[in-house]
């Protein structure tokens, strides 16, 4: 089963979307999604709730899942700002819009991982989102 969970509608129909944990819960059992991707989802919850609200979505995924997380990365935002590269408005935009009560970064998106997730592939997107693609190992 393949899942995008985030606030954000669905880029790909065959995905079934899931905008928030309890939902998450009720649609799909624990080991039972193969392909999860998260859209900038966790920075919805504060930054004290990261990592369980973490531990919640990783748990749907079955061994060999594909996941990728996708969230603003305030070092690179704000090294951007800081040279002119984006204006105040867009800073605004991604840090406040309203879904929004915590930033992170790689580093932090990273810490957050479990042992039995493996790190495939990490990458700055072209605007300024991290990117973490990871797999269940066991």
């Amino acid at each position: 089963m393949k899942v995008y969970l985030s606030n954000k509608p669905s880029p790909d129909s065959s995905f079934k979307q899931c905008s928030n944990l309890a939902a998450c819960d009720i649609m799909f059992s624990d080991s039972e999604v193969t392909s999860l991707t998260v859209d900038c989802f966790l920075s919805s919850f504060s930054f004290a709730e990261l990592e369980e609200a973490t531990k919640q979505v990783l748990k749907k995924c079955r061994i060999g899942c594909n996941v990728t997380i996708i969230e603003p990365d305030c070092n690179i935002l704000f090294r951007m700002y800081t040279r002119g590269d984006v204006d105040l408005a867009y800073f605004n935009e991604i840090f406040f819009e309203s879904s929004k009560k915590s930033i992170m970064n790689t580093e932090k998106l990273e810490l957050m991982i479990p042992d039995n997730f493996e790190v495939q592939e990490k990458y700055i997107s072209e605007s300024s989102l991290s990117v973490l693609k990871i797999r269940r190992a066991k």
